[in-house]
């Protein structure tokens, strides 16, 4: 018996190392995280913002999707214990679709306990996006890395990679057509990042109230590895494609390796960091 047991947790640990800095990954299926396609740490629901919703017409993948026809809409997620975004690194992605392109609409949005912690993305121009580092640690700085050759279309789905490295100051953002193919990816900032204190509020969706922009959302996820392979998940409809399982999720492994190679998860009941 405890050969079996001892096999099944090496059986579980090689399973998880690709995953192991995952924090969120959320089909936008419904506003319940499903536990055994989805995944956070805190096993979180999404609190849907005025006219926000879940419909068949946003989706992307699967049956649904984040539909948000109008400014001000958004998806929002507070940060738990269990869901420690990284604010000194960390990536994020997301696949996305806008009607109708209004400049200064953000797509994503984490916030700390004050207003000047932000890591978003929002829209630029008439088709580019900025992806923006601010922090009151640094005196409110305000780092910014925009895209200058995206030419996103409306009404055509495009994929999102945005990474975040404080300690190596670096911005990164990546721009992958409806074939999750690479199109654009600026030479990544090298400015100087003051790494914000906190993180409590995951949103995706615009909260800039600035007009209206029908922003449809799908295949949405949070790593706290600058450097996870989040492209190559774009497309998946489950967390399980990426090695997770549902015992990670209803009681989360503890992060021990904190390099870019393969990491190395133990326990059953430790928080994921």
């Amino acid at each position: 018996m405890k050969r079996l047991v001892s096999a099944l947790l090496l059986s579980l640990l090689f399973a998880s190392q690709a995953d192991a800095a995952m924090l969120f990954f959320w089909r936008a299926e419904g506003t319940t995280l499903d536990g055994t396609h989805d995944f956070t740490a805190g096993d979180n629901t999404a609190t849907l913002a005025s006219a926000a919703a879940i419909n068949t017409d946003a989706a992307r993948f699967g049956t649904n999707g984040l539909d948000l026809p109008t400014g001000a809409d958004n998806a929002n997620f507070t940060i738990t214990t269990n869901d420690i975004v990284n604010p000194a690194e960390g990536s994020a992605a997301f696949s996305f679709r806008v009607t109708t392109w209004v400049a200064g609409n953000t797509l994503f949005h984490v916030r700390g306990t004050s207003a000047n912690d932000t890591i978003n993305v929002s829209m630029l121009g008439t088709d580019e996006l900025r992806f923006r580092y601010r922090s009151t640690a640094g005196g409110v700085e305000n780092v910014v890395l925009d895209t200058t050759a995206a030419n996103i279309a409306t009404a055509t789905w495009y994929g999102v990679v945005v990474r975040w490295d404080s300690t190596a100051d670096r911005l990164e953002i990546e721009v992958y057509n409806s074939s999750d193919t690479l199109i654009h990816e600026p030479t990544p900032s090298s400015s100087a990042i003051s790494t914000q204190a906190d993180i409590t509020t995951l949103s995706w969706g615009d909260v800039s109230n600035t007009g209206s922009s029908d922003i449809h959302m799908d295949a949405v996820m949070v790593s706290n590895d600058a450097d996870e392979t989040l492209q190559s998940y774009l497309s998946y409809t489950s967390y399980t494609q990426i090695g997770g399982s549902s015992l990670i999720h209803t009681g989360g492994f503890q992060r021990l390796n904190r390099g870019h190679g393969p990491h190395v998860s133990v326990g059953l009941g430790g928080l994921l960091q």
